[in-house]
């Protein structure tokens, strides 16, 4: 059995914001591996400024080193969009060894029943909600599909019993940090500041790519 937590977004830029959520997420449920998976289509936004190629790379630049957290080529590679249902099926299937549990944010939380096969999710996999400020959870005013799945799944404490079937809720330190806001730093060509938010090899990347594509950035996203 390996308990692996998930967290897959657009990473434009892959940021420190991230691989905290990373870390934070294996040590508060004891997990063997965390891994970060860049997604190949954006469902509700549009294409990144940079390739699937860079994302990954940064992505490898910034977890270097680090034990227990890697990247996953494994979405990037595919041609069309995948929901998380189904890849946690794909997973399941070829990791049976493999307890998923992917994490998400509490504002994604809040629309889980809207996503594609939203509330079949936690039977493929379990959900690991990183509280974050402004989206709070009021289980008595949550919509009627989604208090439902609340409370068949929500987990009573961090322990990751099984492959499927939980929803931890998780608290992890507060940093101001998005990747919109690093993006316009990147766009100002404002690197002293940007250097707070990504590591340094990361950073360094991105410099490079910035110069062979310098208004790469010029389009505020």
């Amino acid at each position: 059995m390996i308990k692996k937590g998930i967290l897959g977004g657009t990473f434009d830029p892959f940021h420190l914001g991230h691989l905290m959520l990373l870390r934070e997420s294996m040590k508060a449920l004891g997990l063997d591996a965390a891994i970060a998976e860049p997604n190949r289509v954006p469902y509700y936004r549009k294409q990144p400024a940079l390739s699937n190629e860079e994302r990954l790379e940064i992505c490898r630049l910034s977890v270097s080193g680090i034990p227990g957290v890697q990247v996953s080529d494994r979405e990037i590679r595919r041609d069309s969009y995948t929901s998380t249902c189904e890849l946690l099926r794909e997973l399941r299937s070829a990791e049976p060894e493999t307890w998923p549990v992917f994490i998400i944010g509490m504002d994604s939380f809040l629309y889980l029943h809207k996503w594609v096969h939203g509330e079949e999710i936690p039977e493929y996999g379990n959900l690991a909600v990183i509280r974050r400020p402004g989206s709070q959870l009021r289980p008595e005013e949550l919509p009627p599909e989604l208090r439902r799945i609340y409370e068949k799944y929500r987990s009573p404490d961090n322990a990751v019993r099984g492959p499927a079937g939980q929803i931890f809720f998780l608290d992890t330190p507060e940093m101001d940090i998005s990747a919109t806001a690093i993006r316009e730093l990147l766009r100002k060509r404002d690197f002293a500041a940007a250097r707070e938010f990504l590591a340094p090899a990361a950073l360094a990347r991105i410099r490079e790519i910035m110069e062979e594509r310098p208004r790469i950035w010029d389009e505020p996203s």
